[in-house]
């Protein structure tokens, strides 16, 4: 900050500091090819807590991201569990051979047995040999953020890995060979998850076509 050359700087800075604010951010936040500003502020009068802030390099806009953590043990936080299955020991011939057996062995060939309770005892095997076979386990978070959004692919969550570590090089070289090239895989990408996003609710939308609940959820979703 300017603070011993602008004196709006330091009146605004004077009265945050007679306040008892920190200012928790201490960097540039927003780069060009002519000037480095701190324009995104995060200030605080919490003394009790450790405190951790920052800046993300991430190319959401033309002002890099801001960041505070707070450190409290009496926050509560509640959290939306999502689980998936683990496939990596996962062998079809062995799941098949093993529900093979478990269903020999129990009375779902019961000549007395009644057809839902053979149905109810073919549920409940073949529940337990899946989870022994590909037990669940808490989702990643990259597997959550691809429920959130079915159409990005490992693909192309890949080639967004890729630009972000273009991004971390070239965010304050702008106007160079490196940030163009940057720029165009950046646009190439962008285009290609809007036809993805396009193709997946195409796809969704002709195959719900004749189911009216279904087809308004879909609708829903997007506007």
């Amino acid at each position: 900050m300017k603070y011993s050359k602008d004196n709006t700087v330091s009146e605004y800075v004077d009265v945050l500091r007679s306040l008892s604010c920190k200012a928790l951010i201490s960097k540039p936040t927003r780069i060009t090819e002519q000037s480095s500003t701190l324009i995104d502020h995060i200030y605080t009068t919490d003394t009790k807590h450790a405190i951790v802030s920052g800046i993300s390099i991430f190319d959401l806009s033309n002002h890099l991201p801001t960041f505070s953590i707070v450190k409290a043990a009496d926050i509560n936080t509640t959290s939306n569990n999502c689980t998936v299955r683990n496939m990596k020991n996962f062998c079809i011939n062995d799941f098949l051979f093993d529900l093979y057996q478990q269903l020999s062995q129990s009375i779902y060939h019961n000549e007395n047995s009644t057809v839902n309770s053979q149905f109810e005892t073919f549920v409940d095997i073949f529940q337990t040999v899946v989870n022994n076979h590909a037990p669940l386990c808490n989702a990643s978070r990259k597997q959550k953020r691809m429920r959130q959004k079915p159409w990005l692919t490992p693909g192309i969550y890949k080639s967004i890995l890729t630009k972000n570590k273009m991004y971390h090089k070239v965010y304050n070289k702008k106007n160079t060979p490196l940030y163009n090239m940057y720029k165009v895989y950046r646009n190439n990408l962008s285009r290609i998850i809007k036809m993805a996003k396009q193709q997946y609710y195409y796809t969704l939308i002709s195959s719900n076509k004749n189911d009216t609940k279904k087809l308004h959820q879909i609708l829903s979703d997007l506007i």
